[in-house]
Parts: structure tokens; sequence; C-alpha cells
């Protein structure tokens, strides 16, 4: 099994975000966290911060590649903001409080864990992901 920065606890997950939006400058964190509290995702003004975070920690190249252009055209929106909210900062879906964790002892088979600098999932929660898998498991 190949998990590529793996959303196996969103508990630890948005902490990992938060971390990365503590990143942005001051009135940018504001002016998302301002809006998440108002209940306002849908402002420009969040809207407008969420692109930031997205091309600081998510797209990182200043011309989106065709193939993720085609990935957010196809994206379920509905099911994401139902399961996950409006960003993938803002967590207040269905899942929000999802952890896999405890399940991962039972996988009996290879995994080969990928998390890198810029994933959502940090590196240092795949290797703790990692370790609670019995058996062969991999870091790459």
């Amino acid at each position: 099994m190949i998990l590529s920065g793996p959303a196996i606890s969103i508990v630890r997950f948005r902490h990992d975000v938060d971390n990365m939006i503590v990143l942005l400058p001051d009135s940018r964190t504001k002016a998302i966290r301002t809006n998440e509290k108002a209940g306002t995702t849908t402002a420009l003004a969040y809207l407008a911060e969420s692109q930031v975070f997205y091309d600081r920690h998510v797209i990182r190249t200043a011309l989106m590649p065709a193939d993720l252009e085609s990935t957010f055209k196809y994206l379920g929106t509905q099911v994401y903001q139902k399961m996950n909210g409006p960003t993938e900062f803002t967590v207040v879906g269905s899942f929000k409080n999802y952890d896999g964790r405890p399940r991962l002892g039972e996988l009996r088979l290879p995994v080969l864990w990928m998390a890198g600098e810029f994933d959502d999932t940090s590196p240092a929660a795949a290797k703790d992901f990692q370790k609670l898998v019995r058996g062969v498991s991999t870091w790459s």
C-alpha cells in the first residue's frame, strides 16, 4: 500500500495545517481566523487569503498544472464541503473529528509512507502513523 500525505487523523491534519497558517503574515492569518469565527467563509477576504494559503502550501507554482486544474474542475464540491468544509484548514464537516490511527495496527501488508515538506499531512505525522503499523513499513 502506498499512502501519500494521508489524512489518517483529521485532528492531527488540522494541527499540521494550523502550523502552516501561522507561517502566513499575521494580517492574513487574522483574516482567515476572523472569517472562520464569523462563519463568513464565502467572503472575498477569506477566499483571497485561502488562495494565498493554497499558493504557498499546496499548489506552489505560478501556473496551475493542467492535471490539477482538471481535478478542481471535476471536484465534488458539495461532497467535499459536507465532509470537510470550505477549505483545507476550515474543517467543520462530518469527518472533522475522524481519527483512523487506532486501525493502523490492523494493516497486514507492506506500507510505503510519503509526505513532503509542503504537504497538508506533515512528514512528522506520517512518521508517527508509520509507527502504528505492525510489520513492514517504510518511509520515503
